[in-house]
């Protein structure tokens, strides 16, 4: 079984309003902003009080961070150009074999068959080299956004 226990509360008290006064007060506000890799001067000094040599280790793993970036930029870019210019290839072929294809249709007679591929053909081809240029321009101009 439970006990009752009486619980206490503490009464409220009552806080008077500050008077006014005909004293003006001026409240000067600092805001101090870093933006970068590493913390600011002044709070790595904070940091090296806290625990001698933390300033060491956190400037050490910001340049190991850098290194590594870099490394993973000078590998990503280039293969990535490397698939751009094979897929390039591979839809020209294609292109290529389809254009062929309906000039062959067009030879043997049939002629509907063979506009309907190469109409097809031709529109794909238009529609992938327009909606890559706008993705280009889409992605420069978000690029450019965020350098600013």
């Amino acid at each position: 079984m439970s006990q009752n226990k009486d619980i206490k509360i503490p009464s409220q008290q009552k806080y008077s309003q500050p008077q006014p006064s005909n004293q003006n007060s001026i409240v000067v506000q600092q805001v101090e902003q870093f933006s970068g890799p590493l913390p600011s001067p002044k709070v790595l000094e904070q940091y090296k009080q806290i625990y001698p040599g933390l300033e060491k280790i956190i400037v050490d793993m910001a340049q190991k961070q850098s290194e590594h970036r870099i490394k993973m930029e000078s590998t990503v870019i280039p293969s990535r150009e490397k698939q751009s210019l094979r897929g390039q290839w591979f839809a020209f072929v294609i292109a290529l074999l389809l254009i062929l294809l309906s000039g062959y249709g067009f030879f043997l007679g049939y002629q509907v068959a063979a506009t309907i591929i190469s109409g097809g053909t031709l529109t794909a081809v238009v529609a992938l080299f327009l909606t890559g240029k706008m993705g280009q321009s889409k992605q420069r101009s978000e690029q450019s956004k965020t350098a600013e």
